[in-house]
């Protein structure tokens, strides 16, 4: 598990890293080299961080699982909610 330090609290359990600047050998032409890597959350989902290629800036996404509730607009805010705690966390924890 990884916990970032500072005003910003999250444990996220990381279950596979993927770096895409190697093997690209091995996967999909589609999934070329590329200055990415891939943090799998288990079934929660992914974090992806790669530099802009415009800036001298890390990009943070993060592509997370909700379950869908009856209403579809507080589940979607939900969400992004937590992906924006996710990505500040992880901004965190890499010293961003």
């Amino acid at each position: 598990a990884v916990e970032a330090q500072g005003t910003l609290r999250y444990r996220v359990t990381v279950t596979n890293v993927t770096d895409y600047r190697s093997g690209a050998e091995s996967r999909p032409v589609w999934l070329g080299r590329q200055d990415l890597i891939e943090l799998t959350l288990g079934d929660r989902g992914r974090l992806l961080v790669r530099p802009s290629g415009t800036e001298p800036k890390l990009k943070i996404y993060a592509d997370l699982v909700s379950r869908l509730d009856d209403d579809v607009e507080t589940t979607r805010n939900n969400a992004l909610g937590e992906a924006e705690r996710l990505a500040r966390a992880a901004a965190d924890w890499l010293s961003l």
